[in-house]
């Protein structure tokens, strides 16, 4: 298999022997399909490989769904970047995962230092660094 599809295969990590890859097929269906699929050998009882087991699942919609979000992401990304307005995203555990420009234009702060010190989201406002302006001398 890695002589036909190179980087795109692997060591199966469950499989013993077995490779897996994905990859497009674009004569398969109406505009090509996307199929992962695994090999493992089959041996016989002199541990001599005597065939093989392949299965093929099609991964089309996954791959479909992955690039809408992708698309979904870099549309709603763009919007948060030009948002006029401070904007700062938190994980489900509390951890800030995004700021915007306006954001760190209000407060200072950019996103490795609020990564690297999560208690300055919990300073009082009065606290909070003045941002520097390009008239200050």
């Amino acid at each position: 298999m890695k002589q036909y599809y190179g980087d795109k295969c692997r060591k199966s990590r469950v499989i013993e022997g077995a490779y897996e890859a994905e990859d497009f097929f674009p004569d398969l269906g109406s505009g090509g399909k996307w199929l992962f699929f695994t090999a493992a050998p089959l041996m016989d009882d002199d541990k001599k490989i005597a065939g093989a087991i392949e299965t093929l699942q099609d991964a089309t919609e996954r791959r479909r769904a992955e690039e809408a979000l992708r698309d979904s992401e870099k549309r709603y990304r763009t919007l948060l970047d030009f948002a006029p307005y401070p904007i700062v995203v938190f994980t489900l555990e509390g951890k800030v995962s995004y700021l915007n420009p306006a954001f760190t234009e209000v407060f200072g702060w950019s996103l490795g230092e609020l990564e690297a010190e999560p208690s300055l989201m919990s300073r009082p406002a009065w606290s909070v660094r003045q941002p520097r302006r390009s008239n200050d001398f």
